[in-house]
């Protein structure tokens, strides 16, 4: 519990069972980023850092992070500057040197998590632009940040 931030918790452990049950029954499951603390109370948690745990407990071959930026830039405010892919390493520098501000820093710490939990790659992609997740997935360039472990 923060004083200025209220019930904000950090994720500590996922249990993937209920997601697992729900998916093997042909489920599509809703997963809001609310967590339980130890008291059993609920706490607020990072809808980004949720995700990315989420998707290292399922084992998920992708994360997919919808936003309402067309990815990583390397220029703040120059949208012809889309990063296309994008390394742990090249994630990290982008953190640690301010290049990534506001709220780009939570995605690209929560995409490091997925991909050292083993989520071999993580997609940030504009989630307002129509057939995003198709043309990120199904096309060779993409149209967001591909962010992968190497």
């Amino acid at each position: 519990v923060s004083k200025e931030l209220g019930r904000v918790g950090r994720i500590v452990k996922v249990d993937p069972t209920l997601i697992n049950i729900a998916c093997e029954n042909g489920y599509v499951p809703v997963v809001c980023s609310v967590a339980s603390a130890g008291d059993h109370t609920a706490l607020n948690v990072n809808a980004d850092s949720a995700a990315a745990a989420v998707a290292v407990a399922v084992r998920a071959q992708k994360l997919l992070v919808l936003s309402d930026t067309d990815g990583v830039l390397s220029e703040k405010e120059d949208p012809a500057s889309l990063i296309s892919r994008l390394s742990v390493s090249q994630a990290n520098q982008m953190v640690e040197s301010g290049k990534a501000d506001k709220g780009m820093v939570p995605k690209l710490r929560s995409a490091i998590d997925a991909l050292k939990g083993g989520v071999p790659s993580v997609h940030l992609i504009n989630g307002r632009l129509p057939n995003s997740i198709l043309l990120e997935i199904f096309t060779d360039s993409g149209i967001g940040t591909m962010i992968v472990d190497g």
